[in-house]
């Protein structure tokens, strides 16, 4: 039976939650769980994710799976690799399970790097290798700062 830690540290079986909402007002950490008796506890966020990562099942991702992230800098942009050890299956979704990072969703600059060298965004694009994939995000940042300088005129 897998548990889960309140804000106070208290445990309580997974199979109790009825829902987890986000508390109101952005300043708070915390997220409301209704458990199947109707208490209600606060969680933090980081629990939260954890719960919503070990509530589906869990498959190992293949060897050589990355998230990769497109960051830019003033030299043109570099590419970060966090490696796929598994995937996290719920709701009809596959999230990764990253070693040492906290996983929050697919941005637009970030991917999905297979072992046979393809590359998959967040929407289902695809790319034949990494410097398709860089190049056309190159673009698209050149492209959008030029909108944002043309708007700002």
């Amino acid at each position: 039976m897998s548990f889960f830690h309140d804000a106070y540290g208290h445990a309580y079986p997974i199979s109790r939650i009825m829902s987890i909402v986000e508390s109101s007002g952005k300043q708070s950490p915390f997220f409301t769980v209704e458990l199947s008796d109707g208490d209600k506890v606060e969680i933090y966020e980081s629990e939260a994710k954890r719960i919503k990562r070990s509530a589906g099942k869990v498959i190992p991702a293949a060897q050589g799976t990355f998230v990769l992230s497109f960051m830019s800098d003033e030299d043109g942009g570099f590419i970060g690799r966090d490696p796929v050890i598994g995937w996290s299956l719920h709701n009809g979704f596959a999230d990764p399970i990253l070693l040492d990072v906290e996983f929050d969703g697919v941005t637009g600059n970030m991917a999905y790097l297979l072992p046979d060298g393809r590359i998959y965004d967040w929407d289902g694009a695809s790319w034949d290798n990494e410097d398709e994939w860089s190049e056309q995000l190159k673009w698209r940042i050149e492209h959008f700062a030029k909108m944002k300088q043309k708007d700002a005129q």
